[in-house]
């Protein structure tokens, strides 16, 4: 062999060497899957176990965990996605996944869906499948779905002023009622609010009001309407008026957020969602408490929930698209639900995991958690936009001015309709 030919021979058997490490391969040989997620260890832990089992199972796949701040999540992800970064699977909530659509980092999942004979979309909650589904198409395979429809309760603060545990009939007035009854007052001004809900959405919602005119691609804010405006003052008169919710500098200086004002027994009543559960399952000591649907309207009788459900995406872009599908299945499947089920923390998509003993499991509080099943039937989807990040922000600005009472829900209301049809315009 002559030395040009050694050096070709050098050169070219380089090029394969770089091909074999390039994306989506691995030393080993195997083929590489990169998952972007975010979560709390618990989650992690559920990841790890579940892809544990996967590449068991597939040994000629490795999946590659990627862990992203959830507050940055949507940002960075995109970032990294546009600029062809190595991502093929994505776990993506309600409220990022219409800014990856605009810009079409998603894969049309639809077709994977229709022909996979081990997919049974109707053993998800409709809901949650609708909410992922734009224009017929389906992007997102759900994991959970987190209709925020709790509202955690004292057993020991309702005993002691002798008021019965409230009842999934209840009402707007019979909560506000119920807090008057459950806020004290001391020397030094109030010891114990009776409720506290930082989600403004079933307020608007149930009072029949709208942010938009249509969810999907809206053209106008619609939070200036009578209904949306009266189901915002309920809100906000809890604060300002009725005194038996905190404000938002008395929420702001508890360090540890709304869950630690429960756990201190500084609220009675407080309206979050399921993921709240472990927390007070492990830190809770001193008192028993329980969860019950948050309550309708009290003249129309209407509820409606804001939702928060996720579930798994792939990336346009992905060179292995197939993969990336049996990937999707085992994160979204059966086994991996079941076992986020067991820990409280999340409501199934699955809804015959929803309705089974791993989610239900008495011995796992809260036990009146098997409320959420049925309030899957009220949940609301958000706007389905790429601009909803900054009309959110718009908005809880707005708010916090309205709780603060240096502007009036129908002052307030009026601004933030006009900045966000100003947005949508752009």
């Amino acid at each position: 062999m002559s030395f040009r030919s050694f050096t070709i021979l050098i050169v070219l058997l380089f090029i394969a060497g770089i091909a074999a490490c390039g994306p989506g391969s691995g030393s080993n040989g195997k083929t590489v899957i990169t998952v972007a997620h975010w979560g709390e260890p618990v989650e992690e832990r559920i990841l790890r176990e579940t892809l544990r089992v996967f590449e068991k199972e597939h040994p000629g796949l490795s999946v590659r965990m990627v862990k992203f701040p959830y507050d940055n999540y949507q940002s960075s992800l995109i970032t990294r996605m546009s600029g062809k970064g190595s991502i093929d699977v994505l776990l993506m909530s309600s409220n990022f996944y219409p800014a990856f659509i605009e810009k079409k980092l998603l894969k049309n999942l639809t077709s994977l869906v229709n022909n996979d004979s081990e997919f049974d979309r109707n053993s998800y909650f409709p809901e949650i499948i609708n909410e992922f589904t734009v224009n017929g198409s389906v992007y997102v395979v759900p994991r959970d779905i987190s209709p925020i429809a709790c509202v955690f309760y004292n057993k020991k603060h309702f005993s002691e002023r002798g008021i019965p545990a409230p009842s999934e009939d209840w009402t707007w007035d019979d909560m506000k009622e119920t807090a008057q009854k459950l806020t004290v007052t001391g020397d030094q001004g109030i010891e114990r609010y009776g409720f506290y809900s930082g989600v403004w959405y079933n307020f608007v919602y149930g009072a029949g009001g709208e942010i938009v005119d249509t969810l999907i691609n809206p053209h106008r804010c619609m939070l200036n309407s009578p209904n949306a405006q009266a189901g915002m003052q309920y809100f906000v008169d809890l604060v300002q008026k009725d005194h038996v919710s905190p404000d938002v500098s008395y929420v702001a200086s508890y360090e540890s957020g709304e869950e630690g004002m429960f756990i201190d027994g500084k609220v009675s009543m407080l309206h979050s969602g399921i993921w709240l559960a472990p927390v007070f399952a492990e830190q809770i000591t001193d008192f028993e408490w329980d969860v019950v649907m948050f309550p309708k309207h009290p003249k129309t009788g209407r509820r409606s929930f804001d939702d928060g459900g996720s579930g798994y995406a792939i990336y346009a872009g992905t060179a292995h698209p197939e993969e990336s599908w049996m990937v999707v299945k085992a994160l979204a499947g059966d086994a991996a639900q079941t076992m986020l089920a067991q820990t409280g923390l999340v409501q199934p998509a699955k809804q015959t995991i929803a309705a089974g003993k791993s989610f239900l499991n008495p011995s796992v509080p809260p036990a009146g958690k098997d409320m959420l099943n049925r309030a899957v039937a009220y949940v609301h989807a958000r706007p389905f936009t790429s601009k909803w990040a900054d009309m959110e922000d718009c908005i809880n600005q707005g708010i916090e001015e309205m709780l603060n009472g240096t502007r009036t829900v129908e002052d307030g209301m009026e601004r933030m309709t006009q900045d966000i049809n100003a947005a949508l315009m752009q």
